[in-house]
């Protein structure tokens, strides 16, 4: 979006709201869905849901598993963030979502 010194508050406003909203749900997804993977994770190791998605029908390696584990544990992290709840935990994040992006 290039800067137009002749839009107004309103216009500007239009541009923005969509797409902080489209964040903030995916954001608020994304922490549901941490919330379920907690649930399968439980107290299986990765090496336990890489066995039971291997079965299922695609080879997963334990690394792959830790990889998806941390893509979570991303949209944990950021939705904590936002809540203000607790500081930034690094630059992490951005890296483990762009690997399933």
């Amino acid at each position: 979006m290039a800067y137009n010194a002749d839009k107004t508050w309103d216009t500007l406003a239009n541009e923005i709201q969509p797409k902080a909203e489209a964040l903030l749900t995916a954001i608020r997804e994304g922490k549901a869905a941490y919330e379920e993977w907690q649930s399968v994770r439980d107290a299986r190791t990765d090496a336990d849901i890489a066995t039971a998605l291997t079965a299922l029908g695609r080879p997963t390696s334990e690394a792959e598993v830790a990889e998806m584990d941390a893509a979570f544990a991303a949209f944990d992290s950021i939705q904590r963030y936002l809540d203000n709840d607790t500081p930034p935990a690094g630059l992490n994040q951005g890296f483990s979502l762009r690997k399933f992006s």
